[in-house]
């Protein structure tokens, strides 16, 4: 690995270990849509097709973003177990903040920032009675949410399906979904204005790795160039300068005509998809969860 994808890969993931427990503060908007796997058109053009329209599963209002997990998880999970793919998407995400905050040793939230550390605090109080075992199926439900067409889920389950901290015998079936949908997964994302899944498209195609290893996403220079512009007015100042260091190296060799096109489909991209978008905070949580959005 060079440099570049070296310090894209390590920024990433700095990012995760960091700030793991940040939550629904730096969400982008969505809304949850099934789609197929995306058709290259017939020019080879790296922008992905539209969406198909789709029902929207699980049409029954969630519980409050602040109500205990305790009290509210049980009816989740029955729902989930229905096949409602916003509460699958629900539960998912209160179990890893849960599992994250059990994570956080105390001295780990004495020496954090005040804003972190208020935030692990709030948590805290907001998984009193969670065991870490509650929360040892969180893929399975996030994985459900996804394969449903849960945009919220698709995105995160691309980004961080929860499945490396569980013995890979336990999470066989979660690695099958990963590895033949997480792509598609990011495309659907990406289809209905997720910000973050853009970015995290930018770099798996500009350094063909994944918070879960290779061998999952394709490095595609093209791609990631289109995605790279289609991202840069949507992010904060950091993560601008990584897509334009990264997309600078990968631009070597390339024809100004080329660079053209691809400045010319990033910007229909945006267009399309991102109109209105809002632009990312600076916080080093690349995976960062957002239990408002499952209801979209």
């Amino acid at each position: 690995m060079n440099r570049g994808k070296a310090l894209a890969a390590a920024v990433v993931l700095a990012g995760v270990l960091a700030a793991a427990w940040i939550l629904s503060g730096d969400r982008e908007a969505r809304q949850p849509a099934a789609t197929p796997p995306p058709k290259p058109n017939a020019a080879g053009s790296a922008v992905i097709a539209a969406p198909a329209p789709a029902a929207r599963p699980g049409s029954a209002s969630l519980p409050a973003l602040d109500a205990p997990v305790a009290a509210i998880l049980p009816a989740l999970e029955a729902r989930a177990r229905t096949g409602d793919a916003a509460a699958a998407c629900r539960t998912a995400m209160e179990k890893i903040r849960c599992a994250r905050v059990l994570a956080v040793s105390e001295a780990d939230q004495a020496s954090a920032t005040p804003d972190i550390a208020t935030r692990i605090a709030a948590d805290r109080v907001a998984c009193a009675g969670i065991s870490r075992s509650q929360t040892d199926d969180a893929w399975r439900y996030l994985s459900q949410a996804a394969l449903a067409g849960n945009v919220a889920a698709m995105s995160l389950f691309a980004r961080d399906p929860q499945l490396s901290a569980r013995p890979p015998v336990e999470t066989a079936e979660g690695w099958l979904v990963y590895r033949d949908h997480a792509e598609r997964f990011l495309n659907a994302a990406i289809e209905h204005g997720d910000t973050m899944a853009l970015f995290y498209a930018w770099f798996t195609s500009a350094t063909g790795q994944s918070l879960e290893g290779p061998g999952v996403f394709r490095k595609d220079a093209s791609k990631a160039l289109v995605y790279g512009y289609a991202a840069l007015p949507l992010l904060d100042y950091r993560r601008q300068a990584m897509v334009g260091r990264m997309n600078n190296q990968l631009s070597v060799g390339m024809t100004p005509a080329e660079m053209e096109r691809m400045r010319a489909e990033g910007d229909s991209l945006r267009e399309r998809y991102f109109r209105g978008a809002p632009v990312t905070s600076d916080v080093h949580d690349d995976a960062y969860l957002a239990p408002a959005d499952c209801a979209r």
